[in-house]
């Protein structure tokens, strides 16, 4: 096997470490120099560590110097990842390293918008308070308070509110905040 090889299958075997959590494996890979490579979707070992909730390979794998902005084949980031699923301590791990908070993935989505769409309210609040973009718009002019109210998710809306979201803005099909909000009521 040469050189080449005996990496590249190193770097699959750190793949699946970080995707199942190993962390003593994941520093035994990173020790006989496995490089950082990338699923068919593009997702790096960060990436797979942060949305499985992996706090101490994610911990790791920081330390090793992983990017904390490589975005994957739909745009996003390990911090989107980590806010598909609300996992708090992955997201604090990561804004606390520098992360880029308000990095869009294809869809025009900040890891804010991930979490309030899911009504994850403590990361809605985590990224609020490190500083994401309450008013930053999705591809369809959705801004988090947007997505929140849309699904009913009101302990997130009121968090995006007292963090400085605006009740006026209008999405690209002109639709309000308390619009949405409304439309979900069940009629008297």
């Amino acid at each position: 096997m040469s050189q080449q090889d005996a990496v590249a299958a190193l770097s699959e075997r750190l793949l699946i470490a970080a995707y199942k959590g190993q962390a003593e494996n994941v520093v035994q890979l990173i020790n006989k120099g496995a490089k950082v490579a990338v699923t068919k979707h593009g997702r790096t070992p960060l990436h797979l560590a942060a949305n499985k909730g992996h706090l101490a390979v994610v911990q790791i794998l920081l330390k090793a110097g992983c990017d904390l902005d490589v975005q994957d084949d739909g745009d996003q980031t390990a911090l989107h990842r980590a806010a598909v699923v609300g996992n708090t301590e992955v997201i604090s791990a990561l804004t606390q390293e520098g992360c880029a908070l308000d990095r869009q993935d294809k869809d025009g989505n900040t890891a804010l918008h991930e979490a309030s769409w899911h009504g994850f309210s403590q990361s809605v609040k985590l990224l609020v308070k490190a500083g994401a973009n309450v008013l930053a718009k999705n591809k369809a002019g959705n801004t988090a308070l947007h997505l929140a109210c849309q699904n009913s998710h009101s302990q997130s809306t009121r968090v995006l509110l007292l963090g400085g979201s605006r009740a006026d803005l209008k999405n690209n099909v002109g639709e309000q905040h308390w619009l949405l909000s409304c439309s979900l009521c069940p009629s008297p």
